[in-house]
C-alpha cells in the first residue's frame, strides 16, 4: 500500500505518479481533491472521540 499526497500541478503529478501506475495496481485511488478532502483520506474522524490510555509496566 502506497499513499500520499503531491502539491504540484497536474503535469508534475503524472510524472510522479507514472512510476507507481507502471506496477499495474489493483486499486489507483491518486487523484485531484479539493485540499479539505485529504484530512479524510484516511476516514479518520473528524470530531474528537473517547480514546484510553494505557499505563506500560
Amino acid at each position: 500500500m502506497i499513499d500520499g499526497a503531491v502539491q504540484a500541478g497536474d503535469e508534475r503529478a503524472e510524472r510522479l505518479l507514472a512510476p507507481l501506475r507502471e506496477l499495474k495496481p489493483e486499486i489507483d485511488t491518486f487523484a485531484r481533491v479539493p485540499s479539505p478532502v485529504v484530512s479524510r483520506i484516511h476516514m479518520d474522524p473528524e470530531e474528537p472521540t473517547p480514546g484510553l490510555r494505557y499505563a506500560s509496566s
